[in-house]
């Protein structure tokens, strides 16, 4: 992207967690902004969203983007192993995602934007909050 790419970040309260593979969860992450950097690339305005909050015993991580608008074509195939848009992806990333976000009792489901700005991919990663978090929530 260029000089002007954007990317705003909101955090739930200090001290709510999830657990899991330090490693395996943060590739889940720079996958999905990686995605949505290239999908940003040459936009009008270029803009991604990273949000985080809790609810109902979880945590939800959404990254939103400005990218093109995802046909229903291309929502039912994200996360299928093979499937990419990418001219030249494998179709590994999303199903990697999806299945580490799987096995740690979470699970991942994907929309286009919902707004004027955001009107790319939207994609939600929902994780069980850390048990302590759960006894105190």
């Amino acid at each position: 992207p260029s000089a002007t790419a954007n990317c705003q970040t909101h955090w739930p309260p200090i001290g709510t967690a999830v657990t899991g593979n330090e490693l395996e969860l943060g590739l889940v992450f720079v996958n999905l902004l990686k995605n949505a950097q290239e999908a940003i690339a040459g936009r009008p305005e270029e803009l991604i969203v990273f949000r985080a909050e809790r609810r109902d015993g979880a945590v939800l991580f959404e990254v939103a983007d400005s990218g093109a608008p995802p046909d229903e074509k291309q929502l039912a195939a994200l996360g299928s192993p093979l499937s990419s848009t990418k001219s030249e992806g494998l179709g590994l990333g999303l199903s990697i995602v999806s299945a580490i976000a799987e096995a740690h009792g979470g699970s991942i489901a994907f929309s286009a934007g919902k707004g004027p700005v955001l009107t790319g991919l939207c994609a939600v990663v929902t994780l069980p909050l850390a048990d302590s978090e759960e006894k105190t929530s």
